[in-house]
């Protein structure tokens, strides 16, 4: 595992405890630091103390859904890189994340390797991105 992985630190943003274990184990195990959040209160929190590089969001959570999270984030965090998933399989959810700004968007139920592609491709957009514009 390259040291540049090891260091990008994942909010992982979701209700359901099952599931945030789940992926958190998942993404710990394939070298990432993650920081759990159950709700948007306590992400919009984590994001202000913590340096965090992706946010990986349900978008169905009681309170505030998942793209209302994102556009606050982002407020605070203009660059910060977020993947919307969401087990409400539309192309208009899906459409309308994406236009509202997540770099991706992923269908539950989903396989890990999936999830993990989606986070290969943002950084990797990222990346190129930075280089291009040198940000």
């Amino acid at each position: 595992m390259s040291e540049k992985v090891k260091q990008k630190r994942i909010l992982l943003v979701d209700d359901n405890a099952n599931i945030l274990e789940l992926l958190s184990d998942f993404l710990r195990g394939i070298g990432y630091a993650v920081r759990e959040t159950r709700d948007a209160e306590e992400a919009m929190k984590v994001a202000k103390e913590d340096p965090v590089d992706l946010a990986i969001i349900d978008l169905k959570m009681s309170g505030m859904d998942g793209i209302e999270l994102m556009l606050f984030l982002r407020k605070t965090k203009p660059h910060l890189l977020v993947i919307i998933y969401s087990g409400y399989p539309f192309i208009d959810t899906a459409t309308e994340a994406l236009k509202m700004g997540a770099d991706d968007y992923v269908n539950k139920p989903f396989l890990l390797n999936k999830l993990k592609m989606s986070i290969d491709k943002v950084f990797k957009k990222h990346k190129n991105s930075i280089l291009k514009t040198g940000r």
